[in-house]
């Protein structure tokens, strides 16, 4: 037990275990990585929370943008012209790319709505807004990038 634990205390784990294995050779020992454990107060941990999701909705920022620019390609594209297949296949990859970039932030999120959970603070505002991120981020990969991804190809004639 460490009973002078305090907010702002960092503690650092690590575990060791052994088994009975008889013979020459002893037991075997394994030792896990260290891991540290800093107690923060409710105001630090809910401050830190913020900037993690900052830097995610940055994230979804960017994959903004980058789907605005291949609007844009997708939109000047002329089925006549020189390089049109090949740029429905870049333009489909695009598409596979940021939809897997907008589901890893989905998962990260879940990720922060979890550790709200754990440390039962889950019915913090926070909480709701993650969620409802989460949840269109999630819409938006699933179905329509998944389905302009699709057609690129269809269109590309790489089904």
């Amino acid at each position: 037990m460490l009973p002078d634990l305090k907010i702002g205390d960092t503690v650092f784990i690590t575990l060791e275990v052994s088994d009975r294995y008889p013979g020459e050779n002893g037991p075997h020992v394994v030792r896990s990585d260290t891991r540290r454990m800093t107690f923060l107060s409710k105001e630090d941990y809910l401050e830190q929370i913020q900037k993690k999701k900052d830097r995610l909705l940055s994230r979804v920022q960017t994959a903004y943008r980058q789907q605005r620019a291949a609007f844009d390609s997708v939109r000047n594209l002329e089925p006549a012209a020189d390089g049109y297949m090949q740029a429905c296949q870049v333009e489909a990859i695009r598409q596979e790319l940021v939809r897997d970039q907008l589901k890893g932030i989905a998962k990260r999120l879940k990720d922060l709505l979890d550790d709200l959970a754990a440390n039962n603070v889950s019915d913090a505002p926070e909480g709701e807004s993650l969620e409802q991120v989460r949840s269109v981020l999630l819409g938006i990969a699933d179905t329509h990038l998944a389905n302009a991804a699709s057609r690129l190809r269809d269109q590309s004639g790489v089904a």
